[in-house]
């Protein structure tokens, strides 16, 4: 067998007890969809923490951040804007990728004076 086999790990480092790191690896299958303004975020799911206080944000079923409730939503609709910048869309409501760097307007009126 090759010495370049990348689906072989490293040993693991003594765990203490109780500490089980595949539940933590495992524990995004309990995450929910992520939903901002009626849009599904694909790659992106959450879980509110059982005291409320954080949501722990999975990307890609690769990457986990925890963050404080007050702010998941933004942290989330920045998220949702990166991955679809990345895919050509100029925002993650967009329904085109004609004009990817192009602002989109949200709505037209007089602009206010004060």
């Amino acid at each position: 067998m090759s010495d370049d086999n990348v689906t072989q790990f490293p040993p693991r480092a003594k765990q203490e007890a109780g500490d089980d790191p595949l539940e933590f690896l495992f524990a995004y299958h309990e995450m929910d969809r992520v939903l901002i303004a009626d849009h599904e975020i694909k790659r992106l799911r959450g879980k509110r923490s059982a005291d409320g206080a954080s949501v722990m944000l999975l990307l890609d079923d690769r990457f986990m951040l925890e963050v404080p409730s007050n702010i998941a939503r933004d942290v989330a609709g920045f998220v949702a804007n990166a991955l679809a910048i990345g895919e050509g869309y100029p925002w993650y409501g967009a329904t085109t990728k004609e004009r990817p760097f192009a602002p989109t307007a949200i709505g037209l009126g007089p602009v206010p004076t004060a």
